[in-house]
């Protein structure tokens, strides 16, 4: 109980998203008086921090808009906008046959959809030459599909959904088809490096999608929330068409062309002796090919 005459109430606070007392408060109640502070007021009026450098560090501009410079944001927002979408979109995407490929898949079996999208890196553009969807496919055809994709000599990297379902999918295709093939399981790091890779690629225009109104609506649905924490998750509705498969079939072939080409190192082995232990036992000396991704034997 606060005594002894009229007292000042100060509430001192970072916007943590809209639909909160805080946001109440500062937009609804003229009883209060407002006052803003953000980084750069902040340096103006003496506080000695490189904020060029601090924004670099967040690397997240609804981060930086709501903790820097306290803006009220939605907690939900879409990835990305029809309008940065179509900027990217194509109707005249050609694959030269010659230039490196990359491939994504998301899995699904019964109620979703699995697709694979393949593109091309044309200099800094990445360029989607291929979609294809898999309806209700088996698994075991599902997988020859994507090995069929995936064995061209261009082909330098394929990250496959390996969430549930898709494990012993991706763990099969890393078997048969050796280290360009890496297994992905979505959880908030991985979502937030897979979907922070595939927005910069549209901000910057450096991605290319056919005219496709499907894969529009698709990129279109994905959802990025931010908590009144600073966490930020990702989500797309469901429907009868699954969940915005296509999108996270581009955002997993975004990341594998960001991961590289796939590499393996010959490495002579001495009987008894090297990484293979057990394997080089007993032989007169033999070559082995050591896979860098998995350090399997290859050959």
């Amino acid at each position: 109980m606060v005594i002894g005459g009229l007292k000042k109430l100060r509430i001192v606070s970072t916007p943590k998203g809209r639909g909160n007392k805080f946001a109440d408060l500062w937009e609804h109640n003229a009883d209060y008086s407002c006052h803003k502070v953000t980084i750069e007021d902040a340096v103006r009026m003496g506080l000695k921090v490189d904020v060029e450098q601090l924004k670099r560090g967040v690397d997240d501009p609804d981060i930086w808009a709501q903790e820097y410079m306290c803006e009220f944001i939605d907690n939900t927002s879409v990835l990305l906008p029809y309008e940065m979408i179509g900027k990217c979109e194509s109707e005249s995407i050609k694959d030269d046959g010659a230039s490196p490929l990359y491939v994504g898949m998301d899995v699904g079996r019964s109620k979703d959809l699995s697709v694979i999208v393949t593109a091309a890196k044309l200099g800094d553009v990445l360029a989607v030459v291929d979609v294809a969807e898999l309806k209700r496919m088996p698994f075991n055809d599902q997988l020859e599909v994507l090995l069929s994709k995936a064995s061209a000599s261009r082909v330098q990297r394929v990250c496959i959904d390996s969430t549930g379902i898709g494990a012993m999918l991706a763990e099969e295709a890393a078997r048969k088809g050796g280290g360009k093939f890496e297994g992905v399981v979505f959880n908030v790091q991985t979502k937030g490096e897979m979907y922070g890779l595939m927005r910069r690629r549209f901000e910057e225009r450096s991605v290319r999608i056919p005219v496709s109104r499907d894969l529009r609506e698709d990129l279109h649905a994905v959802q990025r929330l931010v908590s009144t924490g600073g966490n930020v998750t990702y989500s797309a509705p469901r429907n009868a068409d699954g969940h915005s498969d296509r999108a996270a079939a581009l955002a997993l072939c975004i990341r594998a062309a960001a991961s590289g080409a796939w590499t393996f190192a010959p490495e002579a082995v001495a009987p008894g002796t090297g990484n293979w232990g057990a394997w080089t036992r007993g032989c007169g000396g033999m070559i082995g090919v050591r896979d860098e991704a998995t350090s399997r034997r290859l050959d």
